[in-house]
């Protein structure tokens, strides 16, 4: 009386079987698992399910993918590789890798059939001008403030409401600008420091990355739509074309000299 006993059921009885093992090592009934059969085997259900699901988010962390445009600290959290020393890393790694042009045997990806229809000159003219179009502004959100993005300050639309006040360098919130602006530089309209991004469509770059822990090294592969683009640009010419080359190359970026943001 006032003690609770447990029982323990059958391994073949009700319950599906496999929580206590019939043939159970010393010490593996009360929880300590002796050897690898006998923690898969013999360890409560719960527990193998938390080891199980740890084991996933490792095997998860070791190997993933992310898109080109990604932030600076997502990269360097994922491949602990520091994007300011990538080229450096990249060029040692593999000589030749950069700014090398590779030939791509475009008359192999582009239908000449295509090419023969009628164009409408308006809608060929407006692709031809979105390659290299740029986007400028003066607001930007946090991730630029915080020095995670250079490339893209207005890569989410949300949250832009701080400038860079050319008089004094420094970010300014949007709801104390025209008082900083009057004490500043003595007008309420100010002088603001302009921002620049790329608009155009991408190629649709994916970074992959896979650590591989024994050798102590990460794997990165780069893969990009460059046949879909070269289809895009080919269909851009509203006259038909003689000769067509393309080449493709990975480069380092060049930061524009307005994305320079105050420490």
């Amino acid at each position: 009386p006032g003690r609770l006993r447990r029982r323990r059921r059958p391994a073949g009885g009700r319950g599906g079987g496999g929580d206590v093992a019939a043939t159970a090592a010393p010490g593996v009934g009360r929880g300590e698992p002796a050897g690898a059969d006998a923690e898969a085997g013999c360890l409560p259900k719960g527990r193998r399910i938390r080891r199980l699901a740890a084991r996933v988010t490792i095997l998860r962390a070791l190997e993933g993918s992310m898109p080109a445009r990604s932030i600076a600290n997502e990269f360097e959290a994922s491949t602990f590789l520091p994007c300011a020393e990538l080229g450096a890393r990249l060029e040692a790694a593999a000589p030749g890798l950069l700014s090398r042009w590779r030939d791509l045997d475009a008359a192999a990806l582009l239908d000449e059939s295509l090419s023969a229809r009628p164009k409408d000159f308006r809608a060929c003219l407006e692709v031809a001008q979105s390659f290299g179009a740029r986007r400028a502004g003066a607001e930007v959100g946090r991730l630029a403030r915080e020095g995670l993005t250079r490339d893209y300050p207005f890569l989410i639309g949300a949250g832009l409401d701080h400038f860079v006040c050319e008089g004094c360098k420094r970010w300014v919130s949007r709801k104390h600008g025209r008082a900083h602006n009057a004490s500043c530089i003595g007008d309420v309209v100010g002088q603001v420091r302009t921002f620049q991004q790329a608009v155009a469509d991408d190629l649709g770059v994916v970074l992959s990355y896979k650590h591989l822990v024994k050798e102590h090294l990460v794997e990165l592969r780069v893969e990009a739509q460059i046949e879909a683009a070269v289809r895009r640009a080919h269909w851009s010419c509203f006259w038909p074309t003689s000769e067509l080359r393309c080449a493709w190359r990975l480069a380092r970026g060049v930061e524009q000299d307005g994305n320079a943001f105050p420490a």
